[in-house]
């Protein structure tokens, strides 16, 4: 029971792997799912996938073997590598919602405003052409890959508006992408996915409640890591106790300067677990969390 940030087999069906994003090392978590096919869930950010094929590689999982690439929302840092994977892994589709699924269709819109706010750390996404190797996923969709796997998509809306959780039955574990928060260390806290101008409170309060339903003994963070056992839902509950917190200290700026005043304490409270990441994406996600909260409080 407990943690798990660095990568290796959480038992011998699942393996989590180390993955890059936004310049900085170990953002990202992928996760194998092997039964007598394997699907990797979240290709990751561009630079990821070729440190998804290297993981691969390394704990002997062969490429052939690989059936699905599932996708939680069409976010760079969650769905850029998985056309690169797609060239790589010659038996796979890539699943997701249809919003992901258009974007990989026709990305210009989302690459040109990525360009435009993260410059070199954008790592753009490549157009898929071919329509047999994409797969729209729903609420309740189940794919079986063989030795008593399957995979339910879970419609989790409230980061975006498109986004899914990937539940697997047999081990009872949930991936839930941006869903539930980022998953900070060395020491577990939780960092909500407030992003403006996606996020919606109550969907979000909403699906972090859909996922604890399901009572999950392994909880897979995109960012960063694990957490087994009776300390799975703990934090998964942390995860509703923090962005409702975020709400009413957002409620508390009211009048003024009421962004300012959000990204100082945000920046206060959580500057410590973005220590790594370049600055012009740091202060990116101050600015996006505290609009997203101000966001939330005028809705509701």
């Amino acid at each position: 029971m407990g943690y798990f940030f660095d990568e290796g087999w959480l038992n011998k069906e699942i393996l989590m792997l180390s993955v890059d994003g936004w310049g900085r090392e170990k953002f990202n978590s992928a996760f194998i799912i092997r039964g007598e096919s394997v699907a990797v869930i979240e290709p990751g950010h561009r630079v990821s996938a070729e440190i998804i094929l290297q993981g691969l590689k390394r704990f002997g999982v062969p490429f052939k073997s690989v059936k699905y690439i599932f996708v939680t929302h069409r976010h760079l840092d969650h769905l850029a590598g998985g056309p690169l994977l797609l060239k790589n892994l010659p038996n796979s589709v890539l699943a997701a919602h249809k919003y992901s699924i258009e974007t990989l269709k026709n990305p210009s819109k989302m690459n040109e405003a990525a360009k435009k706010i993260f410059g070199k750390y954008a790592g753009l996404i490549e157009e898929v052409n071919d329509e047999n190797r994409l797969v729209a996923l729903s609420e309740g969709d189940t794919v079986k890959f063989g030795g008593g796997l399957e995979i339910e998509a879970l419609a989790t809306p409230g980061h975006t508006s498109g986004h899914l959780s990937f539940y697997e039955r047999k081990n009872r574990f949930v991936f839930t992408g941006d869903a539930a928060g980022i998953l900070c260390s060395p020491n577990p806290v939780i960092l909500p996915t407030a992003f403006h101008p996606s996020f919606k409170y109550l969907n979000y309060v909403s699906s972090i409640k859909k996922i604890l339903k399901y009572k999950p003994e392994i909880v897979g963070f995109a960012h960063y890591g694990a957490v087994e056992g009776s300390d799975a839902l703990k934090t998964l509950e942390v995860s509703l106790k923090t962005i409702e917190d975020w709400v009413k200290t957002a409620k508390k700026c009211l009048g003024g300067e009421i962004h300012k005043k959000l990204v100082e304490k945000i920046r206060k409270r959580y500057s410590f677990y973005l220590e790594g990441f370049p600055l012009p994406v740091k202060n990116f996600f101050y600015e996006m969390f505290a609009a997203g909260l101000e966001d939330a409080i005028k809705r509701y």
